[in-house]
């Protein structure tokens, strides 16, 4: 089930701003969903979407959830370069 949360939540970032997109309920991620999330937004390839929707305020995270999706994103970036 909570990989199941974990798709949903990741088809939900994945889409966040396109047109179209039924804009999700505001949602926090309980912590036994977290880290399938996590690995799923970086398997995706997906970790600046997350931090978008975190910031527009519909993916709520706490504050250790909101350090190591930075960190993520932070790795991905830097990847890039």
């Amino acid at each position: 089930m909570d990989d199941d949360r974990a798709q949903v939540l990741t088809r939900a970032i994945a889409g966040f701003g396109l047109p179209g997109a039924p804009e999700p309920e505001p949602t926090a991620v309980p912590d036994e969903v977290w880290e399938r999330l996590l690995a799923r937004v970086r398997t995706e390839r997906v970790t600046g979407l997350a931090v978008e929707s975190e910031a527009s305020g519909w993916l709520t995270l706490s504050d250790a959830q909101a350090t190591k999706l930075l960190a993520a994103h932070r790795e991905a970036m830097t990847w890039c370069l």
